[in-house]
């Protein structure tokens, strides 16, 4: 496999595939990078590679760790100075043993000092020397992210060094943590990781908003205690994806894709907000006369506090943005569903919903959907009512609230100024907002229905 994968390359003296190229490709598994490290000058051999696949070198970074970039046939080159006197030197300051093996060019052979073959076959992630995390902190995260992509375990000496150093991590640019939290939740079964973070106390030193919900009590609508309930409310989410996500995001069960362009990848982002729903429940922790626990503005609370998260890992403005709205909103479609059981529910309630949420109303419903099947060690007969529910929502948003919100608008400001001779102000707002709440709920049809209905509304406050 290796000879098909580095044909194209010159053969210099002293040059070597090494890293996740290697790894992959022992795995049987097609790499997206390769990392070529030289012994010797690595700008001429980049160079007459770059001639050999008809493209060019591009040179980053700075003069002690020049990396020379390469993109030809899809695939990306990244080529470097061998780290130290030889081979062996340069994969022993490597992170793992399963990337720190090579393949020599010049003699086709593989070269693991390590031992990372044998981890592969054993599927175990394991530190390459003892200085492993101190040389670089960030490894204690990207341990988990490794051991999550690759369905590998990490060994006990190396969970043992993670567990006896977690706050490391904190050394770490907030920007570099973002990267490797975001390729972990990419993961589609990351949970198990997370789990392992909790453990080894490496998740509360990236996060620690979520310590003091190991010790925060709940009602007695929880089994568990906030944090518990947090991580139960994860794994369900993510059980969900492979089968309740097709319910919620409509007939072709797939993410809307227009969110990449409104915060970034919509999956990993909803995955950190579930992580992250109930942070403001500390703080906002209170015991009504009757001794029963409440957490009113919890949602508000830690939509402001991951807005202090987001900008520590140096998020987008579109990325915070998105999480906060997620936070902040997933307990409207409890509230509805709660209206919904007393016979409560208009649609109108149904309309506003929508129109507050609207492309954010899917992942709201998934994320309200674990949060909820989160919350009991087995199965209640509310939430089967309460994934109906959701499904019931789904469905109305797809048939009818979206189609209805691509389409013009009945009556618009210009309208209100011409038809009403009123001028410019808040009511405006309030005016169109009615009238398209009505619309989206059914209530009224047509332009002719829209200023009635605006008639109608401005007679009435004329009377009071």
């Amino acid at each position: 496999m290796f000879k098909d994968l580095l044909m194209f390359l010159p053969r210099f003296r002293g040059v070597y595939l090494v890293g996740g190229a290697v790894r992959d490709a022992r795995m049987e598994r097609m790499p997206k990078d390769f990392d070529i490290a030289v012994s010797g000058d690595a700008e001429s051999f980049a160079e007459a590679a770059a001639r050999e696949l008809n493209c060019r070198a591009v040179k980053l970074g700075k003069p002690q760790g020049v990396i020379y970039r390469l993109r030809a046939r899809e695939q990306i080159y990244e080529i470097t100075p061998l780290w130290g006197p030889d081979i062996e030197t340069d994969l022993f300051r490597r992170d793992f043993t399963v990337n720190a093996m090579a393949w020599s060019l010049e003699e086709e052979r593989l070269i693991d000092p390590a031992g990372g073959l044998r981890d592969i076959r054993e599927k175990r992630i394991g530190r390459v020397t003892e200085q492993c995390f101190t040389q670089d902190p960030l490894r204690l995260l990207r341990a988990y992210r490794f051991a999550g992509q690759l369905g590998f375990a990490i060994d006990f000496e190396t969970e043992a060094a993670i567990e006896a150093q977690p706050e490391l991590i904190s050394m770490t640019a907030g920007e570099r943590i973002r990267e490797e939290l975001l390729k972990l939740l990419e993961v589609p079964e990351s949970a198990p990781q997370i789990r392992g973070m909790e453990k080894s106390g490496l998740l509360f030193e990236i996060f620690p908003e979520l310590l003091p919900l190991k010790s925060c009590g709940q009602n007695r609508h929880h089994d568990f205690n906030a944090l518990e309930h947090t991580l139960q409310a994860f794994e369900k989410f993510e059980e969900m994806l492979a089968g309740e996500a097709s319910h919620i995001f409509g007939p072709t069960g797939e993410f809307d894709p227009g969110q990449k362009e409104k915060g970034g990848s919509g999956i990993r982002l909803l995955k950190l907000s579930v992580l992250l729903h109930d942070i403001g429940k500390p703080g906002s922790k209170s015991i009504d006369q009757k001794g029963v626990i409440h957490f009113y503005g919890h949602e508000r609370t830690g939509a402001e506090a991951f807005s202090k998260i987001g900008l520590r890992l140096k998020l987008s403005r579109k990325e915070i943005r998105f999480v906060e709205s997620l936070i902040e909103n997933h307990l409207r479609p409890l509230h509805l569903f709660n209206a919904d059981q007393k016979g409560m529910l208009t649609g109108k309630g149904v309309a506003r919903f929508f129109m507050r949420c609207r492309e954010l109303t899917p992942y709201l419903l998934l994320h309200s959907l674990a949060d909820m099947e989160g919350k009991n060690r087995s199965p209640q007969p509310r939430e089967t009512e309460f994934r109906k529910f959701i499904r019931e929502l789904a469905h109305h948003y797809h048939a009818e609230f979206k189609p209805r919100s691509r389409s013009a608008p009945l009556i618009t400001g210009h309208d209100l100024i011409r038809i009403f001779g009123l001028s410019p102000s808040p009511d405006f707002k309030r005016l169109l907002s009615m009238v398209e709440e009505a619309r989206y709920g059914g209530r009224i049809e047509t332009r002719e229905d829209a200023i009635r209905m605006v008639q109608g509304a401005l007679k009435k406050s004329a009377e009071e």
